[in-house]
């Protein structure tokens, strides 16, 4: 008797056994499965919906249509997928994160975000009734953000004065020109008019992508501009990432910034007119630049915190200064590469 209880339990020892095994190896198979049937997710922020599926660029009666926001799009997203940016007159207003292995390359292929020509815009509208009259022509307000800010005009920068210290008799400005002083954006306007009376913007959210823990992504064909912090940050642990054909200007603090462990390739790009530097490097991580120009129209080209930097090949040290326009070798020679930061009319 007591053999038989003992060999009816270990046929069900056996039978819950080979069960277990096959629940997990059919389970491998469909995230496999899932791996390497990579899909694309449209987005559009005009005819798009949030509710959408995402599954097609034509909205049908069945709900299955792009998404309206980036950041849904990535919600619904797993390794290997692609999101795709219609692009249309209205930018993106969004701040967007990739984080971990669902916003990852995957056996079919890398992780991308395909901007076709989008605009990703940080810039937010200033109130018209926030504004101060301050002196000499000179109207104030205090932004939400003051560690750094820009200051747009349809969508374009307007020219900051450097303010040498606190302790000034008087602040100067030319006209259509701004600054920060103890915390507030000051602006002149011209001559008879009032702040209100321009579509200003400045700089209202924080950083365009951020990148964390995430391997194989390449983003391309996008412009990321009017962030407070940066256009694109590679924040920690973000691998073999990938900028092809990119524009990241008129940022408060960097166009681009690669943090610790992180690995990021330029290519076929272009980095001006953020207030900072161009881009921002720090210790142990890996910048390679190809056929891209890093404009020092505004701020130094590069800052060094540390990390291997490497131009068409050749690694470079010690940061690019300011007062100098770094261009690659082979971007010297190249006359595909668009490199003006304001698009064509």
């Amino acid at each position: 008797m007591f053999l038989r209880k003992n060999r009816w339990y270990e046929d069900l020892v056996l039978t819950v056994s080979k069960i277990f095994f096959l629940v997990c190896f059919f389970s491998g198979l469909n995230g496999l499965n899932q791996e390497v049937m990579a899909r694309d997710i449209f987005v559009d922020n005009i005819r798009g919906n949030d509710e959408f599926t995402g599954w097609n660029t034509a909205i049908n009666a069945d709900g299955n249509g792009p998404v309206r926001t980036i950041r849904r799009a990535l919600e619904l997203a797993r390794a290997g997928d692609r999101i795709v940016l219609a692009k249309n007159e209205e930018p993106y207003r969004e701040s967007v994160t990739f984080i971990g292995k669902n916003h990852s390359g995957a056996l079919s292929g890398p992780f991308i975000l395909e901007g076709n020509g989008a605009i990703l815009d940080g810039s937010v509208e200033i109130n018209p009734e926030l504004w101060k009259f301050y002196g000499n022509g000179i109207f104030y307000f205090r932004p939400k953000y003051i560690a750094y800010q820009n200051l747009f005009l349809n969508g374009k920068p307007l020219s900051r004065a450097e303010v040498p210290g606190h302790e000034i008799p008087e602040i100067k400005l030319e006209r259509m020109q701004w600054c920060m002083h103890e915390g507030n954006l000051l602006f002149k306007p011209e001559r008879e008019h009032l702040p209100g009376d321009f579509p200003l913007r400045c700089a209202g959210m924080k950083c365009g992508i951020t990148l964390i823990h995430v391997e194989g992504v390449e983003i391309r064909d996008l412009i990321v501009q009017g962030f407070q912090h940066d256009g694109i940050a590679a924040a920690n642990s973000a691998r073999n990432v990938f900028l092809n054909r990119v524009k990241l200007r008129g940022n408060a603090r960097a166009g681009l910034s690669v943090g610790g462990a992180c690995s990021v390739w330029i290519m076929n790009s272009v980095l001006g007119d953020n207030n900072a530097v161009q881009l921002w490097t720090e210790r142990h991580s890996r910048t390679e630049i190809k056929n891209s120009e890093l404009l020092s129209n505004t701020a130094a080209g590069w800052l060094d915190h540390g990390g291997v930097v490497m131009m068409d090949g050749k690694e470079i040290k010690g940061g690019l200064d300011e007062r100098e326009r770094f261009r690659s070798e082979e971007n010297q020679k190249s006359e595909h590469v668009e490199v003006s930061l304001v698009e064509k009319e």
